[in-house]
């Protein structure tokens, strides 16, 4: 296996990326319909956001992406922070839309692309990095020093492309 970095103008590599999540994303139960375009789910972020695959035999089986931000009227998904006033520093970074197939799971792909995004995080000289956890990855976000906040300010109903209530979290380098 081995990790990429994919640019945000590799659409070949974007377009899998994105095939991959709707795939899973959907198998899930966590994907809403009419998200995906023929089978894909890309966002706005995807075309300047930093994008790392991991490959197995030039397949993609997992990916995550960082975006960076220096404007607090920039941020994602602003709904689901809102209760919270965050992000409190600038400038700062949001981790979004990890995904490993599952017959990959359990071998510590979603652990190495955190880290490698908060590496970048902090190469970039961002101060705060913001998540959206689904409830079955807070566990693994807080032993990388993420601090829990609560569930989002938008409830599952009423999510724009996911049926999951998220919890708000962020990561803070030190000083």
């Amino acid at each position: 296996m081995e990790v990429r970095f994919i640019e945000p103008t590799d659409i070949s590599n974007l377009n899998k990326i994105g095939k991959l999540r709707a795939d899973v994303w959907e198998d899930e139960g966590f994907l809403l319909p009419n998200v995906c375009t023929n089978g894909i789910w890309l966002d706005e972020l995807d075309d300047i956001g930093k994008h790392w695959a991991v490959f197995e035999n030039e397949e993609i089986i997992a990916s995550a992406r960082l975006t960076l931000h220096n404007s607090k009227e920039d941020i994602p998904h602003k709904e689901e922070f809102a209760p919270y006033d965050l992000p409190t520093i600038l400038p700062y970074g949001f981790m979004s839309r990890l995904v490993v197939r599952k017959d990959f799971r359990g071998r510590g792909l979603a652990r190495k692309l955190d880290s490698i995004r908060l590496e970048e995080a902090k190469k970039c000289g961002l101060k705060e990095v913001l998540i959206l956890s689904v409830p079955k990855r807070m566990n693994a976000i807080r032993k990388l020093g993420f601090k829990g906040f609560g569930l989002s300010g938008v409830p599952a109903d009423q999510m724009p492309d996911l049926a999951i209530h998220c919890y708000v979290m962020a990561y803070y380098f030190e000083k």
